[in-house]
C-alpha cells in the first residue's frame, strides 16, 4: 500500500510525538465491529446519520453486551446498504483523550479494509468496475470476504482462520460466494 502504516506499540506515546500534526489511524480487524444494514429494510434516510448510529450501536449492544454502549462509532450511508463501523477497544477512550490532550489531530479513524480498497481503485481502476465483484482480504489468522455492488459495499463476512495459510483462506473464499 502506498504510504503503509506503521505499527504503534504504545499510541499515547506515537500521539504525543506528533503533537499538533494532523494523522490517520488505521485500525486492524481485531480492533473493529463493522455491520452493514439494508437501508429500505431500515427505513433511513442517507441523510439521517444519527438514526443510522443508533440502529448500530443497538444492534451491537445485542451481540457484544453493554460495553458496546462506550465504543466510538461512526456510520455511512450507501443507496442501498448502510453501514456502521465501532472502534471496539477499551483503550479507545484513552486514546481519544491523549490526541486531545497533546493537541495532536486525529483527522481519520479507518478500519483497515476501507484503506485496502481505497489503495485497490487507485492501484487497480478496473477492479470493482463489474456489477459485482469481491475480494478475500488475510490478516493473520483473521479474514473478511467483501462483496462490491454497483460500487456498494453490500456484504462484509469476517471469519477467524483456523490456520494463518492459503489453504484455509481459500477454502473460506469457495464457502463464501455468494
Amino acid at each position: 500500500l502506498r504510504g503503509t502504516p506503521e505499527p504503534v506499540a504504545s499510541v499515547p506515546g506515537w500521539l504525543e510525538a506528533r503533537q499538533g500534526e494532523p494523522v490517520r489511524i488505521v485500525l486492524p480487524s481485531h480492533c473493529t465491529h463493522t455491520g452493514l444494514f439494508d437501508a429500505k429494510e431500515a427505513g433511513l434516510s442517507a441523510a439521517d446519520a444519527a438514526g443510522r448510529e443508533a440502529l448500530a450501536r443497538a444492534r451491537l449492544m445485542q451481540i457484544w453486551g453493554s460495553e458496546a454502549e462506550a465504543w466510538p462509532l461512526r456510520s455511512w450511508a450507501g443507496a442501498t446498504t448502510h453501514g456502521a463501523c465501532a472502534w471496539a477497544q477499551p483503550q479507545a477512550q484513552a486514546w481519544l483523550e491523549a490526541a486531545r490532550a497533546t493537541g495532536t489531530r486525529i483527522t481519520s479513524i479507518l478500519p483497515w479494509w476501507s484503506v485496502v480498497l481505497d489503495e485497490l481503485s487507485v492501484l487497480e481502476p478496473r477492479w470493482g468496475q463489474d456489477r459485482r465483484a469481491a475480494l478475500l482480504l488475510c490478516e493473520g489468522d483473521r479474514a473478511l470476504w467483501l462483496v462490491v455492488e454497483d460500487g456498494e459495499v453490500i456484504s462484509l463476512r469476517p471469519r477467524r482462520l483456523a490456520e494463518a495459510t492459503f489453504y484455509e483462506a481459500a477454502s473460506m473464499s469457495q464457502s463464501s460466494r455468494d
